[in-house]
């Protein structure tokens, strides 16, 4: 998808990716020379899509499974990346020229797990599970250092940096600043909500002198203003917006110089923000080619599950005369066809 404009294009089919109910969600995507390198959500296998040679491979990473998401991290330093397991307490180092792990090491003291984490330059900030603790470790050096933090926090599911600061969201709207330099922390409270699951927060996003909380399952977008101390709820999505997940409306995102993309799960515009002025920008998607998407459809109609792409949308044409796709798929299928 041209992030322009929202023209789409199709990728030919790739040889060796097994396409199967579930088989590949993604957590994580990277891309680096002419390849691009993928987390499966489930923590078993790195999957690498050779562009050039149009090949797909699965590298196994025997992390132990525990829910959907299943990676606080993963960051590339020169030829390496390096996977960051919430739940495993390891950090896999993967050497894209050899096409293999490298090494193992531990990434906490205990085995508590990680909240989120936060790439700053050549580090990655750790903040662990019922630790008053955040690590820093080093991608150069492959070491660790630990800072007390001198209370334990809850709930923390995202963290970005701006000017020297870690800003660590928690899921109700509280943010924590970690100054670097300082090596203090402090926090602001005036986006914060009470502790209701269906109101909360999935991330935050540094814009200027803005940060931007971006919901879980709701559609409450809130903007602080980091001068003024104020916050503001956002009200201009599209009016024809639509997004039926189940799942978080707003979590796999990529950047360039200018604009942060937020992926679409299963809604009809893809969320574009500008980095200096926090200005959010929607795109709708342009299917210029109907005939391909009628025939991945078909091609795959056998394996599509609950969760299958939004982008299918033609598939309310098919859905309603065969009682075996019927149903909410069907539905969801329906809603977004008619807001193309």
């Amino acid at each position: 998808m041209n992030p322009y404009n929202g023209k789409i294009e199709y990728y030919d089919d790739m040889k060796g990716l097994i396409i199967k109910q579930n088989s590949v969600v993604i957590d994580f995507l990277e891309s680096y020379q002419d390849k691009v390198y993928a987390l499966d959500s489930k923590g078993k296998n790195l999957v690498v899509f050779n562009l050039k040679k149009n090949k797909c491979q699965y590298i196994s990473l025997n992390f132990d499974y525990q829910r959907e998401i299943d990676f606080a991290a993963f960051e590339r330093y020169q030829s390496n990346f390096y996977i960051f397991s919430k739940y495993s307490n390891m950090i896999q180092v993967f050497n894209a020229e050899k096409n293999e792990i490298m090494e193992t090491v531990r990434c906490l003291d205990n085995s508590g797990g990680i909240q989120c984490a936060c790439r700053v330059r050549n580090s990655v900030w750790i903040l662990p599970k019922n630790e008053d603790m955040l690590y820093c470790y080093d991608l150069l050096k492959r070491s660790k250092q630990k800072y007390e933090l001198h209370r334990v926090l809850h709930d923390c599911v995202h963290a970005v940096f701006q000017d020297g600061c870690i800003y660590i969201l928690n899921r109700f709207g509280k943010i924590y600043i970690w100054n670097i330099n300082e090596r203090k922390l402090s926090e602001i409270t005036v986006s914060e909500t009470e502790h209701d699951e269906e109101l909360s927060m999935s991330r935050i996003i540094a814009a200027g002198n803005k940060l931007i909380l971006l919901p879980g399952k709701n559609s409450t977008i809130k903007i602080l203003d980091l001068i003024a101390e104020k916050v503001e709820i956002y009200h201009d999505y599209p009016e024809n917006f639509y997004d039926q997940t189940v799942w978080l409306r707003f979590y796999g995102y990529c950047e360039d110089e200018k604009y942060y993309y937020f992926a679409m799960c299963a809604s009809n515009y893809l969320l574009k923000i500008e980095k200096r002025s926090g200005e959010l920008i929607w795109i709708k998607p342009e299917y210029s080619k109907r005939k391909e998407i009628r025939f991945h459809y078909e091609r795959n109609k056998g394996i599509l599950g609950e969760s299958s792409f939004c982008e299918l949308h033609d598939l309310i044409r098919y859905l309603p005369q065969n009682k075996k796709y019927q149903g909410s798929m069907a539905d969801i299928g329906g809603k977004i066809y008619m807001e193309l």
